[in-house]
């Protein structure tokens, strides 16, 4: 029976993220237009958040999650430059050479699948490390395919910096969320 919970909690985890991912993207390119700062780079990219909570509270589920994630975008964009339209190599850039760095660090600062000791530090670390080497990844990809109008650092900036804002801005939700959680869990007891 535990081979069973184990399997839907895998699945759970894997649909959560998908349809997470999904979601803010919709909303990224239907509502926050205004913040791209450059084609494939967004000041304030949401998707990024949930890509980085993905890969470190989901694991190997969450990771399936986003590549699920990224098909059903693709599927349901028409858009000729977005990361919905991703090859092989692109996947292998954009997420799984962070996760496998992710899960690298974590590993290396003993932390492996249990976050109960993880600083600040550790997230803020992991937070620049996946946030750079995907906009690098991913950056050098694009341009590969296509000549930039506009010059390769300004755009793995950009994406840097868009990927991290979005990623502290869905690290404060979980927080506050989770806080409030909390707080009316132990109102409820009283």
């Amino acid at each position: 029976m535990p081979a069973n919970t184990h399997l839907v909690e895998r699945l759970t985890t894997t649909c959560f993220f998908a349809c997470t991912y999904f979601l803010l993207y919709m909303v990224q390119i239907k509502i926050m237009a205004s913040f791209e700062f450059l084609p494939m780079a967004s000041i304030l990219f949401l998707p990024a958040g949930v890509k980085f909570l993905a890969m470190l509270v989901g694991r190997g589920a969450g990771v399936a999650g986003i590549i699920i994630g990224v098909g059903l975008v693709n599927q349901s964009t028409v858009e000729t430059q977005n990361f919905a339209h991703m090859h092989a190599y692109a996947l292998l850039v954009w997420i799984l050479l962070p996760y496998v760095l992710l899960s690298a660090y974590l590993n290396k600062r003993g932390h492996g699948h249990n976050l109960n000791g993880l600083t600040t530090f550790d997230v803020v670390m992991l937070v620049i490390m996946v946030s750079f080497v995907s906009s690098i990844g991913a950056q050098l990809y694009w341009n590969g395919w296509n000549p930039a109008e506009f010059p390769l650092l300004r755009a793995i900036w950009g994406m840097f910096i868009g990927d991290i804002s979005g990623i502290f801005l869905m690290l404060g939700i979980v927080i506050v969320a989770r806080r409030l959680f909390f707080y009316a869990i132990r109102n409820n007891k009283a």
